[in-house]
């Protein structure tokens, strides 16, 4: 028989297992149900390509949809489009984010804060109003630059194709792009660039045969990154698409899923939705390949580091011109198309004749749809429950994954960042495919809470990376001081943590609630008569041919959202990093 003495031992340790599990029960569930919901959300995905007719758990499996899918010529033709236009919007991005990053970065152009705010007013606008302002500048028949076009005897101009949505989704991305290779162009050691031009380069050849290639790793990460984004938008290649019958993945799967004749097709849109991830994969197959050779190209060193504005002299003004033709086409001509067409009963060339007719008809209906109880509440309840949701969730992964002890926490970091390679109209579709496949027992379809769910697994990626890299930075000697003064785990984490880790939350919930206020097309996609929220009214606005009132709404979406940024902004300097001043005595 084992003697107290040497039980002794195992029963300490299986008491703070015990205490262990107890202290940080609450957190570890909430990550665990969290990481189960993503995870059944993937694989359903995967598994309603199996499900023939309606969505159902009890269904009899077959290969049917695949059948029917890969035998259907639309499917190859949607594929092929989404393709191009993947690459399409990269050459965009490419055009515009590279030579402005450059710019203003690492050359002596003037104005580089203005326009660097610039950029995050372009980031704010939403890319469906985007796609709405250059249908109305231009369209074929009412477009108003094809009307001056007309007007001087040339050729009216398509926005409707594979160029234009590349063209639009182009200046839309660019934002993103920018910023993901800005930290690596402020970091750039210029030594390298010297001793090109000394040995005869001019700048534009030291630009691309010494710039450019070392600083590829970064340029890679933002092409796959907008790939994969351009691969799975949804709303651009609607609006310009469509009207076409020009067909990419994406809208493929909703117009399999919202069809106008017939029932819905769930497990055939599952299988579109698989062919939008196989690109993603091999692209980052590529991305991963590279990254093992990724010392080839570090150019900031302990030695001779020394970054290094580049002196433009005339052609100072060439790059100024360049910049304000970017923000001439990606912000001020959409807003001012968007201002006009608000004001006016219908699309027109600005004249005195159109003046005249200026009216605010447009705001009136916004203002009379924004006084709608059910619009109101379901858009705050939308932005509150994600951002609350999201944030929840990914402090309570956080903590799991960065302080705890406790068994899977790597399995489940994994799995909060499962969402970022997840295209979010497929999120979308697994979400309203659960919640038919549930609708006897829990009647969630065409809810709001179907369009929650879909944000809050979309964004907890996001959020939990955010809060990670908040967590990191508090030091564990903060717990351990915590512990030896007798708090328990969950008493640190209230008392120390959460009060450090403010600005991180604050960020983060702020720009998840920005996020899901003016993201489209998973509200689209789970689209009911209870769950309308800001965005899909917009929609359904131009929809039915009100230009003036999608106008005016799209306006108070865009003020809406600059007004929160700007609060974020003003918020945080004189809450958390406003200096301390001492007090009058």
């Amino acid at each position: 028989m084992m003697t107290k003495r040497a039980l002794a031992p195992r029963l300490s340790k299986i008491d703070k297992a015990v205490e262990l599990f107890a202290s940080e029960f609450p957190m570890y569930v909430v990550a665990i149900l969290a990481s189960l919901f993503i995870l059944l959300i993937a694989a359903t995905v995967f598994w309603s390509t199996f499900v023939p007719g309606l969505p159902r758990f009890s269904a009899h499996l077959s290969l049917s949809n695949y059948g029917e899918a890969l035998g259907d010529p639309l499917t190859a033709k949607a594929g092929l489009n989404s393709l191009w236009l993947s690459l399409g919007t990269v050459a965009i991005n490419l055009f515009f984010a590279l030579p402005l990053g450059w710019l203003i970065h690492r050359t002596d152009v003037p104005w580089k804060t203005f326009f660097t705010t610039l950029v995050y007013l372009t980031l704010m606008i939403p890319g469906f109003l985007n796609g709405i302002a250059w249908i109305i500048l231009l369209s074929p028949k009412i477009g108003i630059i094809n009307q001056l076009l007309k007007t001087v005897g040339l050729n009216a101009l398509n926005i409707y194709g594979i160029t234009g949505m590349a063209f639009v989704q182009g200046l839309v991305l660019t934002p993103p792009m920018f910023f993901m290779i800005s930290p690596a162009l402020l970091a750039f050691d210029s030594s390298l660039e010297e001793a090109a031009e000394v040995s005869g380069l001019n700048k534009m050849k030291v630009l691309l045969h010494v710039s450019v290639p070392l600083l590829l790793p970064v340029l890679l990460a933002a092409v796959i990154y907008n790939f994969m984004t351009a691969m799975a938008m949804f709303e651009i290649p609607a609006l310009l698409g469509l009207p076409a019958r020009i067909y990419v993945l994406s809208t493929l799967m909703f117009t399999t899923v919202h069809s106008t004749f017939g029932l819905p097709n769930y497990g055939l849109a599952g299988v579109d939705g698989l062919l939008l991830v196989i690109p993603m994969l091999v692209a980052l197959m590529f991305y991963q390949r590279l990254l093992k050779s990724s010392y080839r190209y570090v150019v900031v060193s302990g030695r001779g580091y020394r970054p290094k504005q580049i002196e433009l002299g005339s052609w100072k003004w060439v790059g100024v011109g360049f910049i304000l033709l970017y923000f001439l086409l990606a912000l001020f001509l959409p807003l001012l198309t968007l201002i006009w067409t608000s004001i006016t009963p219908f699309i027109a060339i600005p004249s005195r004749e159109t003046i005249a007719l200026w009216n605010f008809q447009g705001y009136r209906q916004a203002v009379s749809a924004l006084t709608q109880w059910d619009l109101l509440f379901n858009t705050g309840m939308l932005v509150f429950t994600v951002a609350l949701g999201v944030l929840l969730i990914s402090v309570a992964v956080s903590w799991i994954v960065l302080r705890s002890r406790l068994p899977g926490k790597y399995v489940i970091d994994t799995v909060s960042m499962l969402p970022h390679g997840i295209p979010t109209i497929a999120i979308s579709f697994a979400i309203g495919f659960v919640a038919v496949a549930v609708s006897r027992w829990i009647p969630i379809h065409g809810s709001l809470a179907t369009i929650m769910l879909a944000h809050i697994v979309a964004y907890v990626s996001f959020g939990t990376r955010n809060i990670q890299g908040g967590l990191i930075q508090i030091h564990r000697e903060l717990d351990e001081a915590g512990r030896v003064c007798g708090l328990s785990i969950m008493s640190i984490f209230r008392r120390i943590t959460l009060p450090l880790l403010a600005p991180a939350l604050f960020y983060g919930g702020l720009w998840v609630a920005l996020l899901s206020y003016r993201e489209v097309t998973m509200a689209l996609f789970l689209q009911g008569p209870r769950n309308n929220v800001l965005t899909t009214t917009i929609w359904q606005f131009w929809a039915n041919s009100n230009t003036a009132t999608t106008s005016a709404l799209g306006l108070i979406l865009f003020a809406t959202v600059g007004i929160g940024v700007g609060a974020l902004l003003r918020i945080s300097s004189v809450f958390f990093y406003s200096p301390q001043r001492n007090p009058k005595r």
